[in-house]
């Protein structure tokens, strides 16, 4: 499995996105951004219309100038064909709210992580206490199973899986707790942890064989959280489901 320290594509393309609007405070093209990055341009586009349905970029419409016909997909041909133009979302008050509130959970590093590690459990709690589809056997799922499963109903985009000397990893592609992540990234970490921590006691059967770490990367918004098999662990010592 790849390292954190190595972004996604798609966290490639949103840095992209945010540190153009930084320089030069305006919007870039998919084209820009494919020379830029040394990516297809389709590919490109396939990462920014998810970013746009995600909420972490926007879409707008420009006209080329007439000059800058042929130059590429997003170039127009000549005739001021309107052509999309991306920038970062702007942030909003709830984005303000969040991090107050983040300010008011503890006064040090470890005791916010654990009190974010909480609210993950609660959050992911309203995911895990709905009814869920049929499955095909009674048997307890499988913990990587179990955190993709939930992870992805709360809106975090799994890239990849791997499993590996009793570590088993997840990939997670352009976390939305990016802009957290970069304020408070141990509240980050928490909400990660206790969502995984959730999912495993509701739906693997042995939440405690398995230690769960989380690291962000926030500049690029990928994350690795990994489950490492604790065979030590004494039975009930990890948080309890929330019902």
């Amino acid at each position: 499995m790849s390292s954190a320290t190595e972004p996604s594509p798609r966290g490639r393309v949103l840095t992209a996105v945010e540190e153009h609007n930084t320089r030069t405070g305006g919007s870039v093209t998919a084209a820009e951004l494919a020379g830029r990055l040394g990516l297809h341009p389709s590919t490109v586009r396939f990462h920014l219309r998810r970013l746009v349905e995600s909420g972490q970029i926007v879409e707008e419409s420009g006209t080329l100038p007439t000059s800058s016909a042929g130059t590429g997909a997003d170039s127009g041909d000549g005739r001021g064909r309107p052509r999309k133009q991306y920038l970062p979302a702007p942030c909003t008050p709830k984005d303000s709210l969040l991090a107050a509130l983040v300010e008011a959970l503890a006064d040090s590093d470890s005791e916010r992580e654990d009190r974010a590690a909480q609210a993950g459990r609660i959050w992911a709690s309203t995911v895990t206490g709905q009814p869920t589809a049929p499955r095909d056997s009674d048997e307890p799922d499988d913990p990587l199973d179990a955190a993709t499963r939930v992870l992805t109903a709360l809106g975090f985009e799994v890239r990849e899986t791997g499993s590996m000397l009793g570590t088993r990893e997840i990939r997670v592609c352009s976390c939305p707790l990016r802009i957290l992540g970069q304020h408070r990234p141990e509240v980050a970490r928490g909400i990660q942890r206790g969502i995984v921590e959730q999912a495993l006691a509701a739906y693997s059967g042995r939440p405690t064989d398995w230690k769960v770490t989380s690291r962000p990367d926030p500049r690029y918004g990928d994350c690795e959280v990994a489950l490492r098999f604790n065979p030590a662990t004494p039975a009930g010592s990890s948080p309890p489901a929330t019902p």
